[in-house]
């Protein structure tokens, strides 16, 4: 790419020059209209429509989630409701603002549509190319935060919206800098589209990697006398020992679970652990989280990649601490939070000072020396564990684990040595996927990055591309 042949300063300090060509204005007198939205009471249910013939009516999450064409709606209002707020329909191709919260998010409405008050519709002037518009609306959201005002939340407003300033070429080159950016920037997305599927392949591999482990250990595909179900192992007790013995399998009876190593034992969590939620602090407050103090309060926001962050715990004083004997942690504790997103996994590690559990977390301890933390954790980390939810929710839509079901959770336990290698394979394995995935999301940054800076470029004239 070129650039133009002369350049002038620009009013605007976070554009600097552009092509002495260009014309410098304001957004009002590129349009032919500004459309506002308003939000029809909630209380008057002759306002909303329950079926699909009501009025599509555009939220700040519409939009969010419309990746640029919005052609649907979570709600829909009635005519009544229209009248309500004096709210005008909306043409389909009309470019949508948000100027509450999400500032400066835009999307091309491909319906005719109503919009709430954190929204305004854009009605491009003749002599302004929409998609250009679009492009540098775009590129002006990460600015745009110079113009809002803060209270409680940032928020733009009718008349701030129209005295944004804009920069713009002739029509033609306009036309010929939104066709380059929509081939340019479907190139880049698509690139994106791909690493992020790509980064799904992984997980989808890692969580193959631990479910074909604790279900039916780290053995070879080779089958042998033993039939389909054997094959040759490649876990030793011995690990001097050059021998490698024929492994069967045996049906669980457990629907989760289907076929085990037949030297496993079948085991429950209640068979191996101690098990204990938050019980007999009546009456604590999120005014007793405190920054500093006796113990530290685990909560389940503090855990980061499988271990807890203590620099983010909140503390509580020795009193409450002292309440309950039954949830104060010890090292190698395993941490599993029941309430909300159930399933999130810790071990605890590195105390420097007492610590206990908030409520929607359960403390697991092993009770005895020839079961691993580990290898509960990569079971819990199982699709096995996800499949025991499912069968165990019986269709209710509220998010809990309770502790006289958790604990009947069944697996297959080997001994503690085959337990210690099936781990050592699943980090090792695990490892070499995370490096690939972390490469993988640094490449998706770079793109976006590359886009943004390609669009920025282009809509102020830093670059020609015609």
């Amino acid at each position: 790419m070129i650039k133009y042949d002369k350049y002038k300063p620009s009013n605007i300090e976070w554009i600097g020059e552009i092509p002495e060509y260009w014309e410098e204005t304001l957004l009002k007198y590129t349009l032919d209209d500004i459309i506002c939205g308003g939000t029809p009471s909630t209380n008057n249910s002759n306002y909303w429509a329950t079926d699909n013939n009501g009025i599509p009516w555009v939220s700040i999450a519409d939009i969010t989630e419309s990746s640029g064409n919005l052609y649907k709606t979570g709600r829909k209002i009635t005519i009544d409701g229209l009248k309500s707020k004096n709210l005008k329909i909306i043409p389909k191709e009309t470019l949508l603002i948000s100027i509450f919260a999400s500032l400066g998010k835009t999307t091309t409405l491909k319906i005719n549509a109503s919009v709430n008050q954190a929204i305004l519709g854009l009605v491009a002037y003749r002599k302004l190319n929409k998609e250009f518009l679009k492009f540098y609306l775009n590129y002006i959201e990460y600015f745009i935060g110079y113009y809002s005002s803060s209270n409680t939340q940032e928020n733009l407003n009718l008349n701030k919206i129209k005295n944004l300033p804009i920069v713009i070429p002739p029509k033609p080159e306009q036309t010929a800098i939104a066709n380059y950016l929509d081939r340019k920037t479907a190139e880049i997305d698509e690139l994106i589209s791909q690493k992020q599927q790509l980064l799904k392949l992984y997980e989808e591999e890692k969580t193959a990697i631990i479910n074909q482990a604790v279900t039916k250990g780290i053995y070879d595909n080779k089958d042998g006398d033993g039939g389909k179900d054997a094959r040759q192992c490649v876990f030793t007790s011995n690990p001097h020992s050059s021998t490698q013995s024929r492994v069967s399998y045996k049906d669980s009876g457990i629907d989760w679970l289907g076929k085990i190593p037949e030297h496993w034992e079948l085991k429950k969590i209640k068979h191996l652990c101690y098990v204990k939620g938050r019980v007999g602090w009546k009456g604590l407050k999120s005014s007793e989280f405190l920054q500093e103090g006796y113990s530290y309060l685990v909560t389940g926001t503090d855990f980061k990649t499988s271990r807890i962050n203590w620099k983010n715990c909140y503390h509580i004083d020795k009193g409450r601490y002292e309440e309950d004997p039954y949830i104060q942690l010890e090292n190698r504790d395993l941490l599993i939070t029941k309430d909300g997103t159930i399933g999130k996994l810790a071990i605890v590690e590195n105390l420097d000072k007492p610590a206990c559990l908030n409520s929607g977390i359960f403390v697991v301890r092993s009770l005895l020396k020839t079961f691993s933390t580990e290898y509960l954790y990569c079971i819990l980390d199982s699709n096995i564990f996800k499949k025991f939810n499912s069968y165990t929710s019986y269709g209710s839509t509220i998010q809990h684990l309770y502790q006289n079901v958790f604990v009947e959770f069944a697996f297959g336990v080997p001994c503690i040595e085959e337990q210690t290698q099936i781990v050592q394979h699943i980090e090792t394995e695990t490892a070499l996927i995370n490096t690939k995935a972390e490469k993988t999301k640094k490449l998706i940054d770079l793109l976006k990055e590359y886009k943004t800076a390609l669009i920025s470029e282009v809509v102020t004239g830093k670059v020609k591309v015609i």
